[in-house]
């Protein structure tokens, strides 16, 4: 049985662009970096999910104070019923999305948090494993200090940017102000101009 445990400092977060893009059904901060430390633990020239990938909580949150156990108890239900909605278009040209669970199993003993990746569906594994091009990569570290979900959300889009052609950078910055709006609660519908 394939397992791999979490190291830190110095892990490497790496998500297709798409999944950068694409809304994650999180809304913990704590969740949120969990979910980025299990990323971490996925090597480069992986081509399909080990069995089991494991972190310490110690590593990732060491703040937790009492109720230490419940805390993590949720961050976990959390995570197993998180997901990522892709947004596509269906063969007619309208819009639609596709809903896709991160973990098909994620368990907590004795300070560790095993999870198991969602191998039922390619599409996690398409945004996580053996990227090759179209991917976003940053410092788990850096991601660790964000004291939010949106600055978590901002940072990646904005790594993103930084690594992608000039070309896409309008589309990005578009990108930002749309997830900025939406998570202060302003719905904007953007239209071609031209």
């Amino acid at each position: 049985m394939g397992t791999q445990q979490l190291t830190l400092p110095g892990e490497i977060v790496k998500k297709h662009n798409e999944l950068v893009r694409s809304k994650i059904d999180i809304d913990s901060v704590q969740g949120s970096k969990v979910l980025a430390c299990l990323i971490a633990c996925i090597n480069n020239n992986d081509i399909e999910f080990k069995s089991i990938y494991r972190i310490a909580v110690k590593d990732v949150l060491p703040d937790l104070g009492g109720g230490s156990y419940r805390q993590i108890k949720n961050i976990c239900t959390e995570l197993r019923k998180s997901g990522v909605d892709f947004e596509i278009r269906d063969p007619s040209g309208e819009h639609a999305f596709i809903t896709v669970s991160f973990f098909s199993r994620i368990e907590y003993h004795k300070g560790i948090i095993e999870a198991r990746f969602n191998t039922s569906d390619p599409l996690i594994a398409n945004c996580l494993l053996n990227l090759r091009d179209n991917f976003t990569k940053y410092n788990l570290i850096d991601y660790l200090r964000l004291p939010s979900i949106y600055s978590q959300r901002l940072f990646e889009i904005l790594i993103r940017s930084g690594q992608e052609s000039p070309q896409s950078c309008n589309n990005d910055m578009d990108l930002v102000l749309r997830t900025f709006y939406g998570m202060i609660g302003i719905y904007i519908h953007c239209r071609s101009v031209g």
